[in-house]
């Protein structure tokens, strides 16, 4: 099989990189496309670097996979797209597809996203042809659609709390879509998602959700065995999964206190250092980096060096860039590289007003909206922090508003004469 690349000019400012270089789930964007194309044709093939599909000029003759650099795909979606291409009609290229009308699509991939729709169709930059006779030049715009679910499967094993703790009315609560509050500080943690996903990251609100429900969220389903992941230390009727030390995975060099708490599935980089009391629930932690005593990492991801002080932060379902400090809680949120949060650092990630309550969401209050190429548009989310441009610097007492950015080398810091510590990012 002839496997390209073309590469799509986008790239995503906050983070000064192109989606290609995004960190998901540990590994860069185009690493992980090329071990889903391990995974899914069963043999290292050579990926054909080109600038634009037009390039390639004419496809060649046997079978041809073309894919945009900035896509995530799990090998799962791969593996059903290539199933049901190679069942097509031959000389005719096909371009994977999938439906609005999916809560997955609606609530994470849709939003953002610049892709063409028709009949209800998100066009992803996936395509392939089978070309049998004579090479056919290339033209994606007559490329037929390939529909494919993206698979709705509850992850009951990941709602919080457990499910098992949960009283009949939550219980139905927890079955609804990531936009519901359950009962918990950490609403809202019970989302719908599957294996077999496909995202294309135009916006580091795209780099959450690809890192988190996801990464994170959908690879849990690869483990679990009919028992509480996050919750089976404290839940004495349960018996441990067989495949528990596959949870957690540490690499050489790692330093533990004992009174730390690890709750998988979770990976460790090299020379990673977890102080007393600290835990560490389902999160990626990349090489060097230190989670100081008593600080929560949940459902997050860490790139290199990322060093959070002794505190009692709480990091959840955040991204943290190269070589960042963080001394402040936080949520729903992306770093850059290179950055200081300074103590008591307020990043709010809910608007809420006095409106009645609409029919998924618990408290009212209204869908966060971000900046998307010159426009204000709603994120998809009703739960979202912000983002922090690389080499950013924010003094304590600094409040950052659901959905905004810090463009890379701002500094925030008290006006002279000011009473109070208090800088709002609007």
């Amino acid at each position: 099989m002839h496997v390209f690349r073309y590469t799509t000019n986008q790239r995503i400012d906050i983070l000064e990189r192109s989606p290609r270089h995004l960190t998901v789930m540990g590994n860069p964007l185009e690493k992980l496309q090329e071990q889903a194309i391990l995974s899914s044709l069963g043999s290292l093939i050579k990926i054909q670097e080109v600038i634009t599909a037009e390039e390639i000029g004419k496809l060649p003759e046997g079978e041809t996979l073309l894919l945009s650099d900035n896509l995530f795909l799990t090998p799962e979606f791969l593996n059903t797209f290539l199933i049901a291409a190679r069942k097509q009609q031959v000389n005719q290229i096909y371009c994977a597809a999938i439906p609005t009308s999916t809560e997955i699509v609606r609530d994470f991939v849709q939003p953002l996203c610049s892709c063409p729709v028709n009949d209800d169709l998100l066009f992803l930059g996936l395509f392939y042809a089978r070309i049998t006779q004579h090479r056919i030049p290339i033209n994606l715009s007559i490329a037929k659609p390939i529909p494919l679910d993206l698979l709705d499967e509850p992850l009951e094993h990941l709602a919080l709390p457990p499910l098992s703790t949960q009283n009949t009315h939550d219980r139905q609560i927890a079955f609804e879509p990531l936009n519901i509050f359950p009962a918990t500080d950490f609403a809202p943690l019970r989302i719908n998602t599957s294996t077999r996903l496909a995202l294309p990251i135009e916006h580091w609100v795209h780099l959450l959700s690809a890192n988190i429900p996801f990464g994170i969220y959908s690879d849990a389903m690869r483990f679990r065995d009919g028992t509480d992941l996050l919750f089976y230390p404290w839940l004495s009727n349960q018996e441990l999964p067989k495949n528990i030390r596959d949870l957690v995975v540490i690499s050489e060099g790692c330093q533990i206190d004992p009174s730390a708490t690890i709750i998988g599935p979770t990976f460790l980089g090299k020379n990673v250092r977890i102080g007393p009391s600290a835990t560490i629930v389902a999160s990626v932690l990349g090489n060097n980096c230190v989670v100081g005593q008593g600080n929560h990492v949940r459902l997050s991801v860490f790139e290199d060096g990322v060093i959070l002080p002794p505190a009692t932060n709480i990091i959840l379902w955040s991204f943290l860039g190269r070589g960042s400090l963080v001394n402040s809680q936080m949520r729903f949120s992306v770093v850059g590289e290179d950055c200081f949060i300074g103590a008591f650092t307020c990043i709010t990630d809910r608007i809420l007003d006095n409106s009645p309550p609409e029919k998924d969401t618990l408290f009212g209050g209204r869908q966060v909206k971000v900046k998307f190429r010159g426009s204000v548009i709603p994120s998809g989310y009703w739960i979202l922090g912000a983002a922090i441009g690389n080499r950013t610097k924010t003094a304590s007492g600094t409040i950052l508003y659901p959905g905004r950015e810090l463009p890379p080398d701002s500094l925030t810091h008290l006006q002279t004469g000011d009473s109070l510590p208090l800088i709002l990012i609007k």
